[in-house]
């Protein structure tokens, strides 16, 4: 279950920054700097090793729940999705429609018996 928090978060950042739809980096550092600016007031100076320390510590928000988040916010409003997804789209499309017809000679020559060439 996606924390309410972090949804939010990702819903309202990726309205304001169309650049972070197609980029979960970009997506991540927005909103770890969001939450490092509400406990250490400015994330542009923080340390390193202190950012590393706050996201082993868990004080800041996981890549994979984020990028999670992105996922379902994209899929409830499909305003939100990036440039790269309707070509992802149509790419997958065709290469299911040639696996299928692969597919389907495959089993037509199974079912004869033939010896695939």
């Amino acid at each position: 279950m996606i924390d309410d928090k972090i949804y939010n978060n990702v819903v309202t950042i990726l309205k304001a920054k169309p650049e972070c739809r197609d980029s979960d980096v970009k997506l991540a550092f927005f909103i770890w700097a969001k939450q490092s600016v509400e406990t250490i007031n400015d994330f542009s100076k923080t340390p390193l090793l202190k950012f590393l320390g706050q996201l082993d510590q868990g004080e800041l928000y996981q890549l994979s729940s984020i990028t999670r988040a992105r996922r379902l916010a994209q899929s409830n409003f499909p305003d939100l999705r990036g440039k790269k997804w309707l070509a992802r789209q149509k790419k997958a499309t065709n290469n299911t429609k040639k696996f299928i017809v692969k597919q389907s000679e495959k089993d037509l020559r199974n079912s004869l018996q033939l010896p695939l060439n």
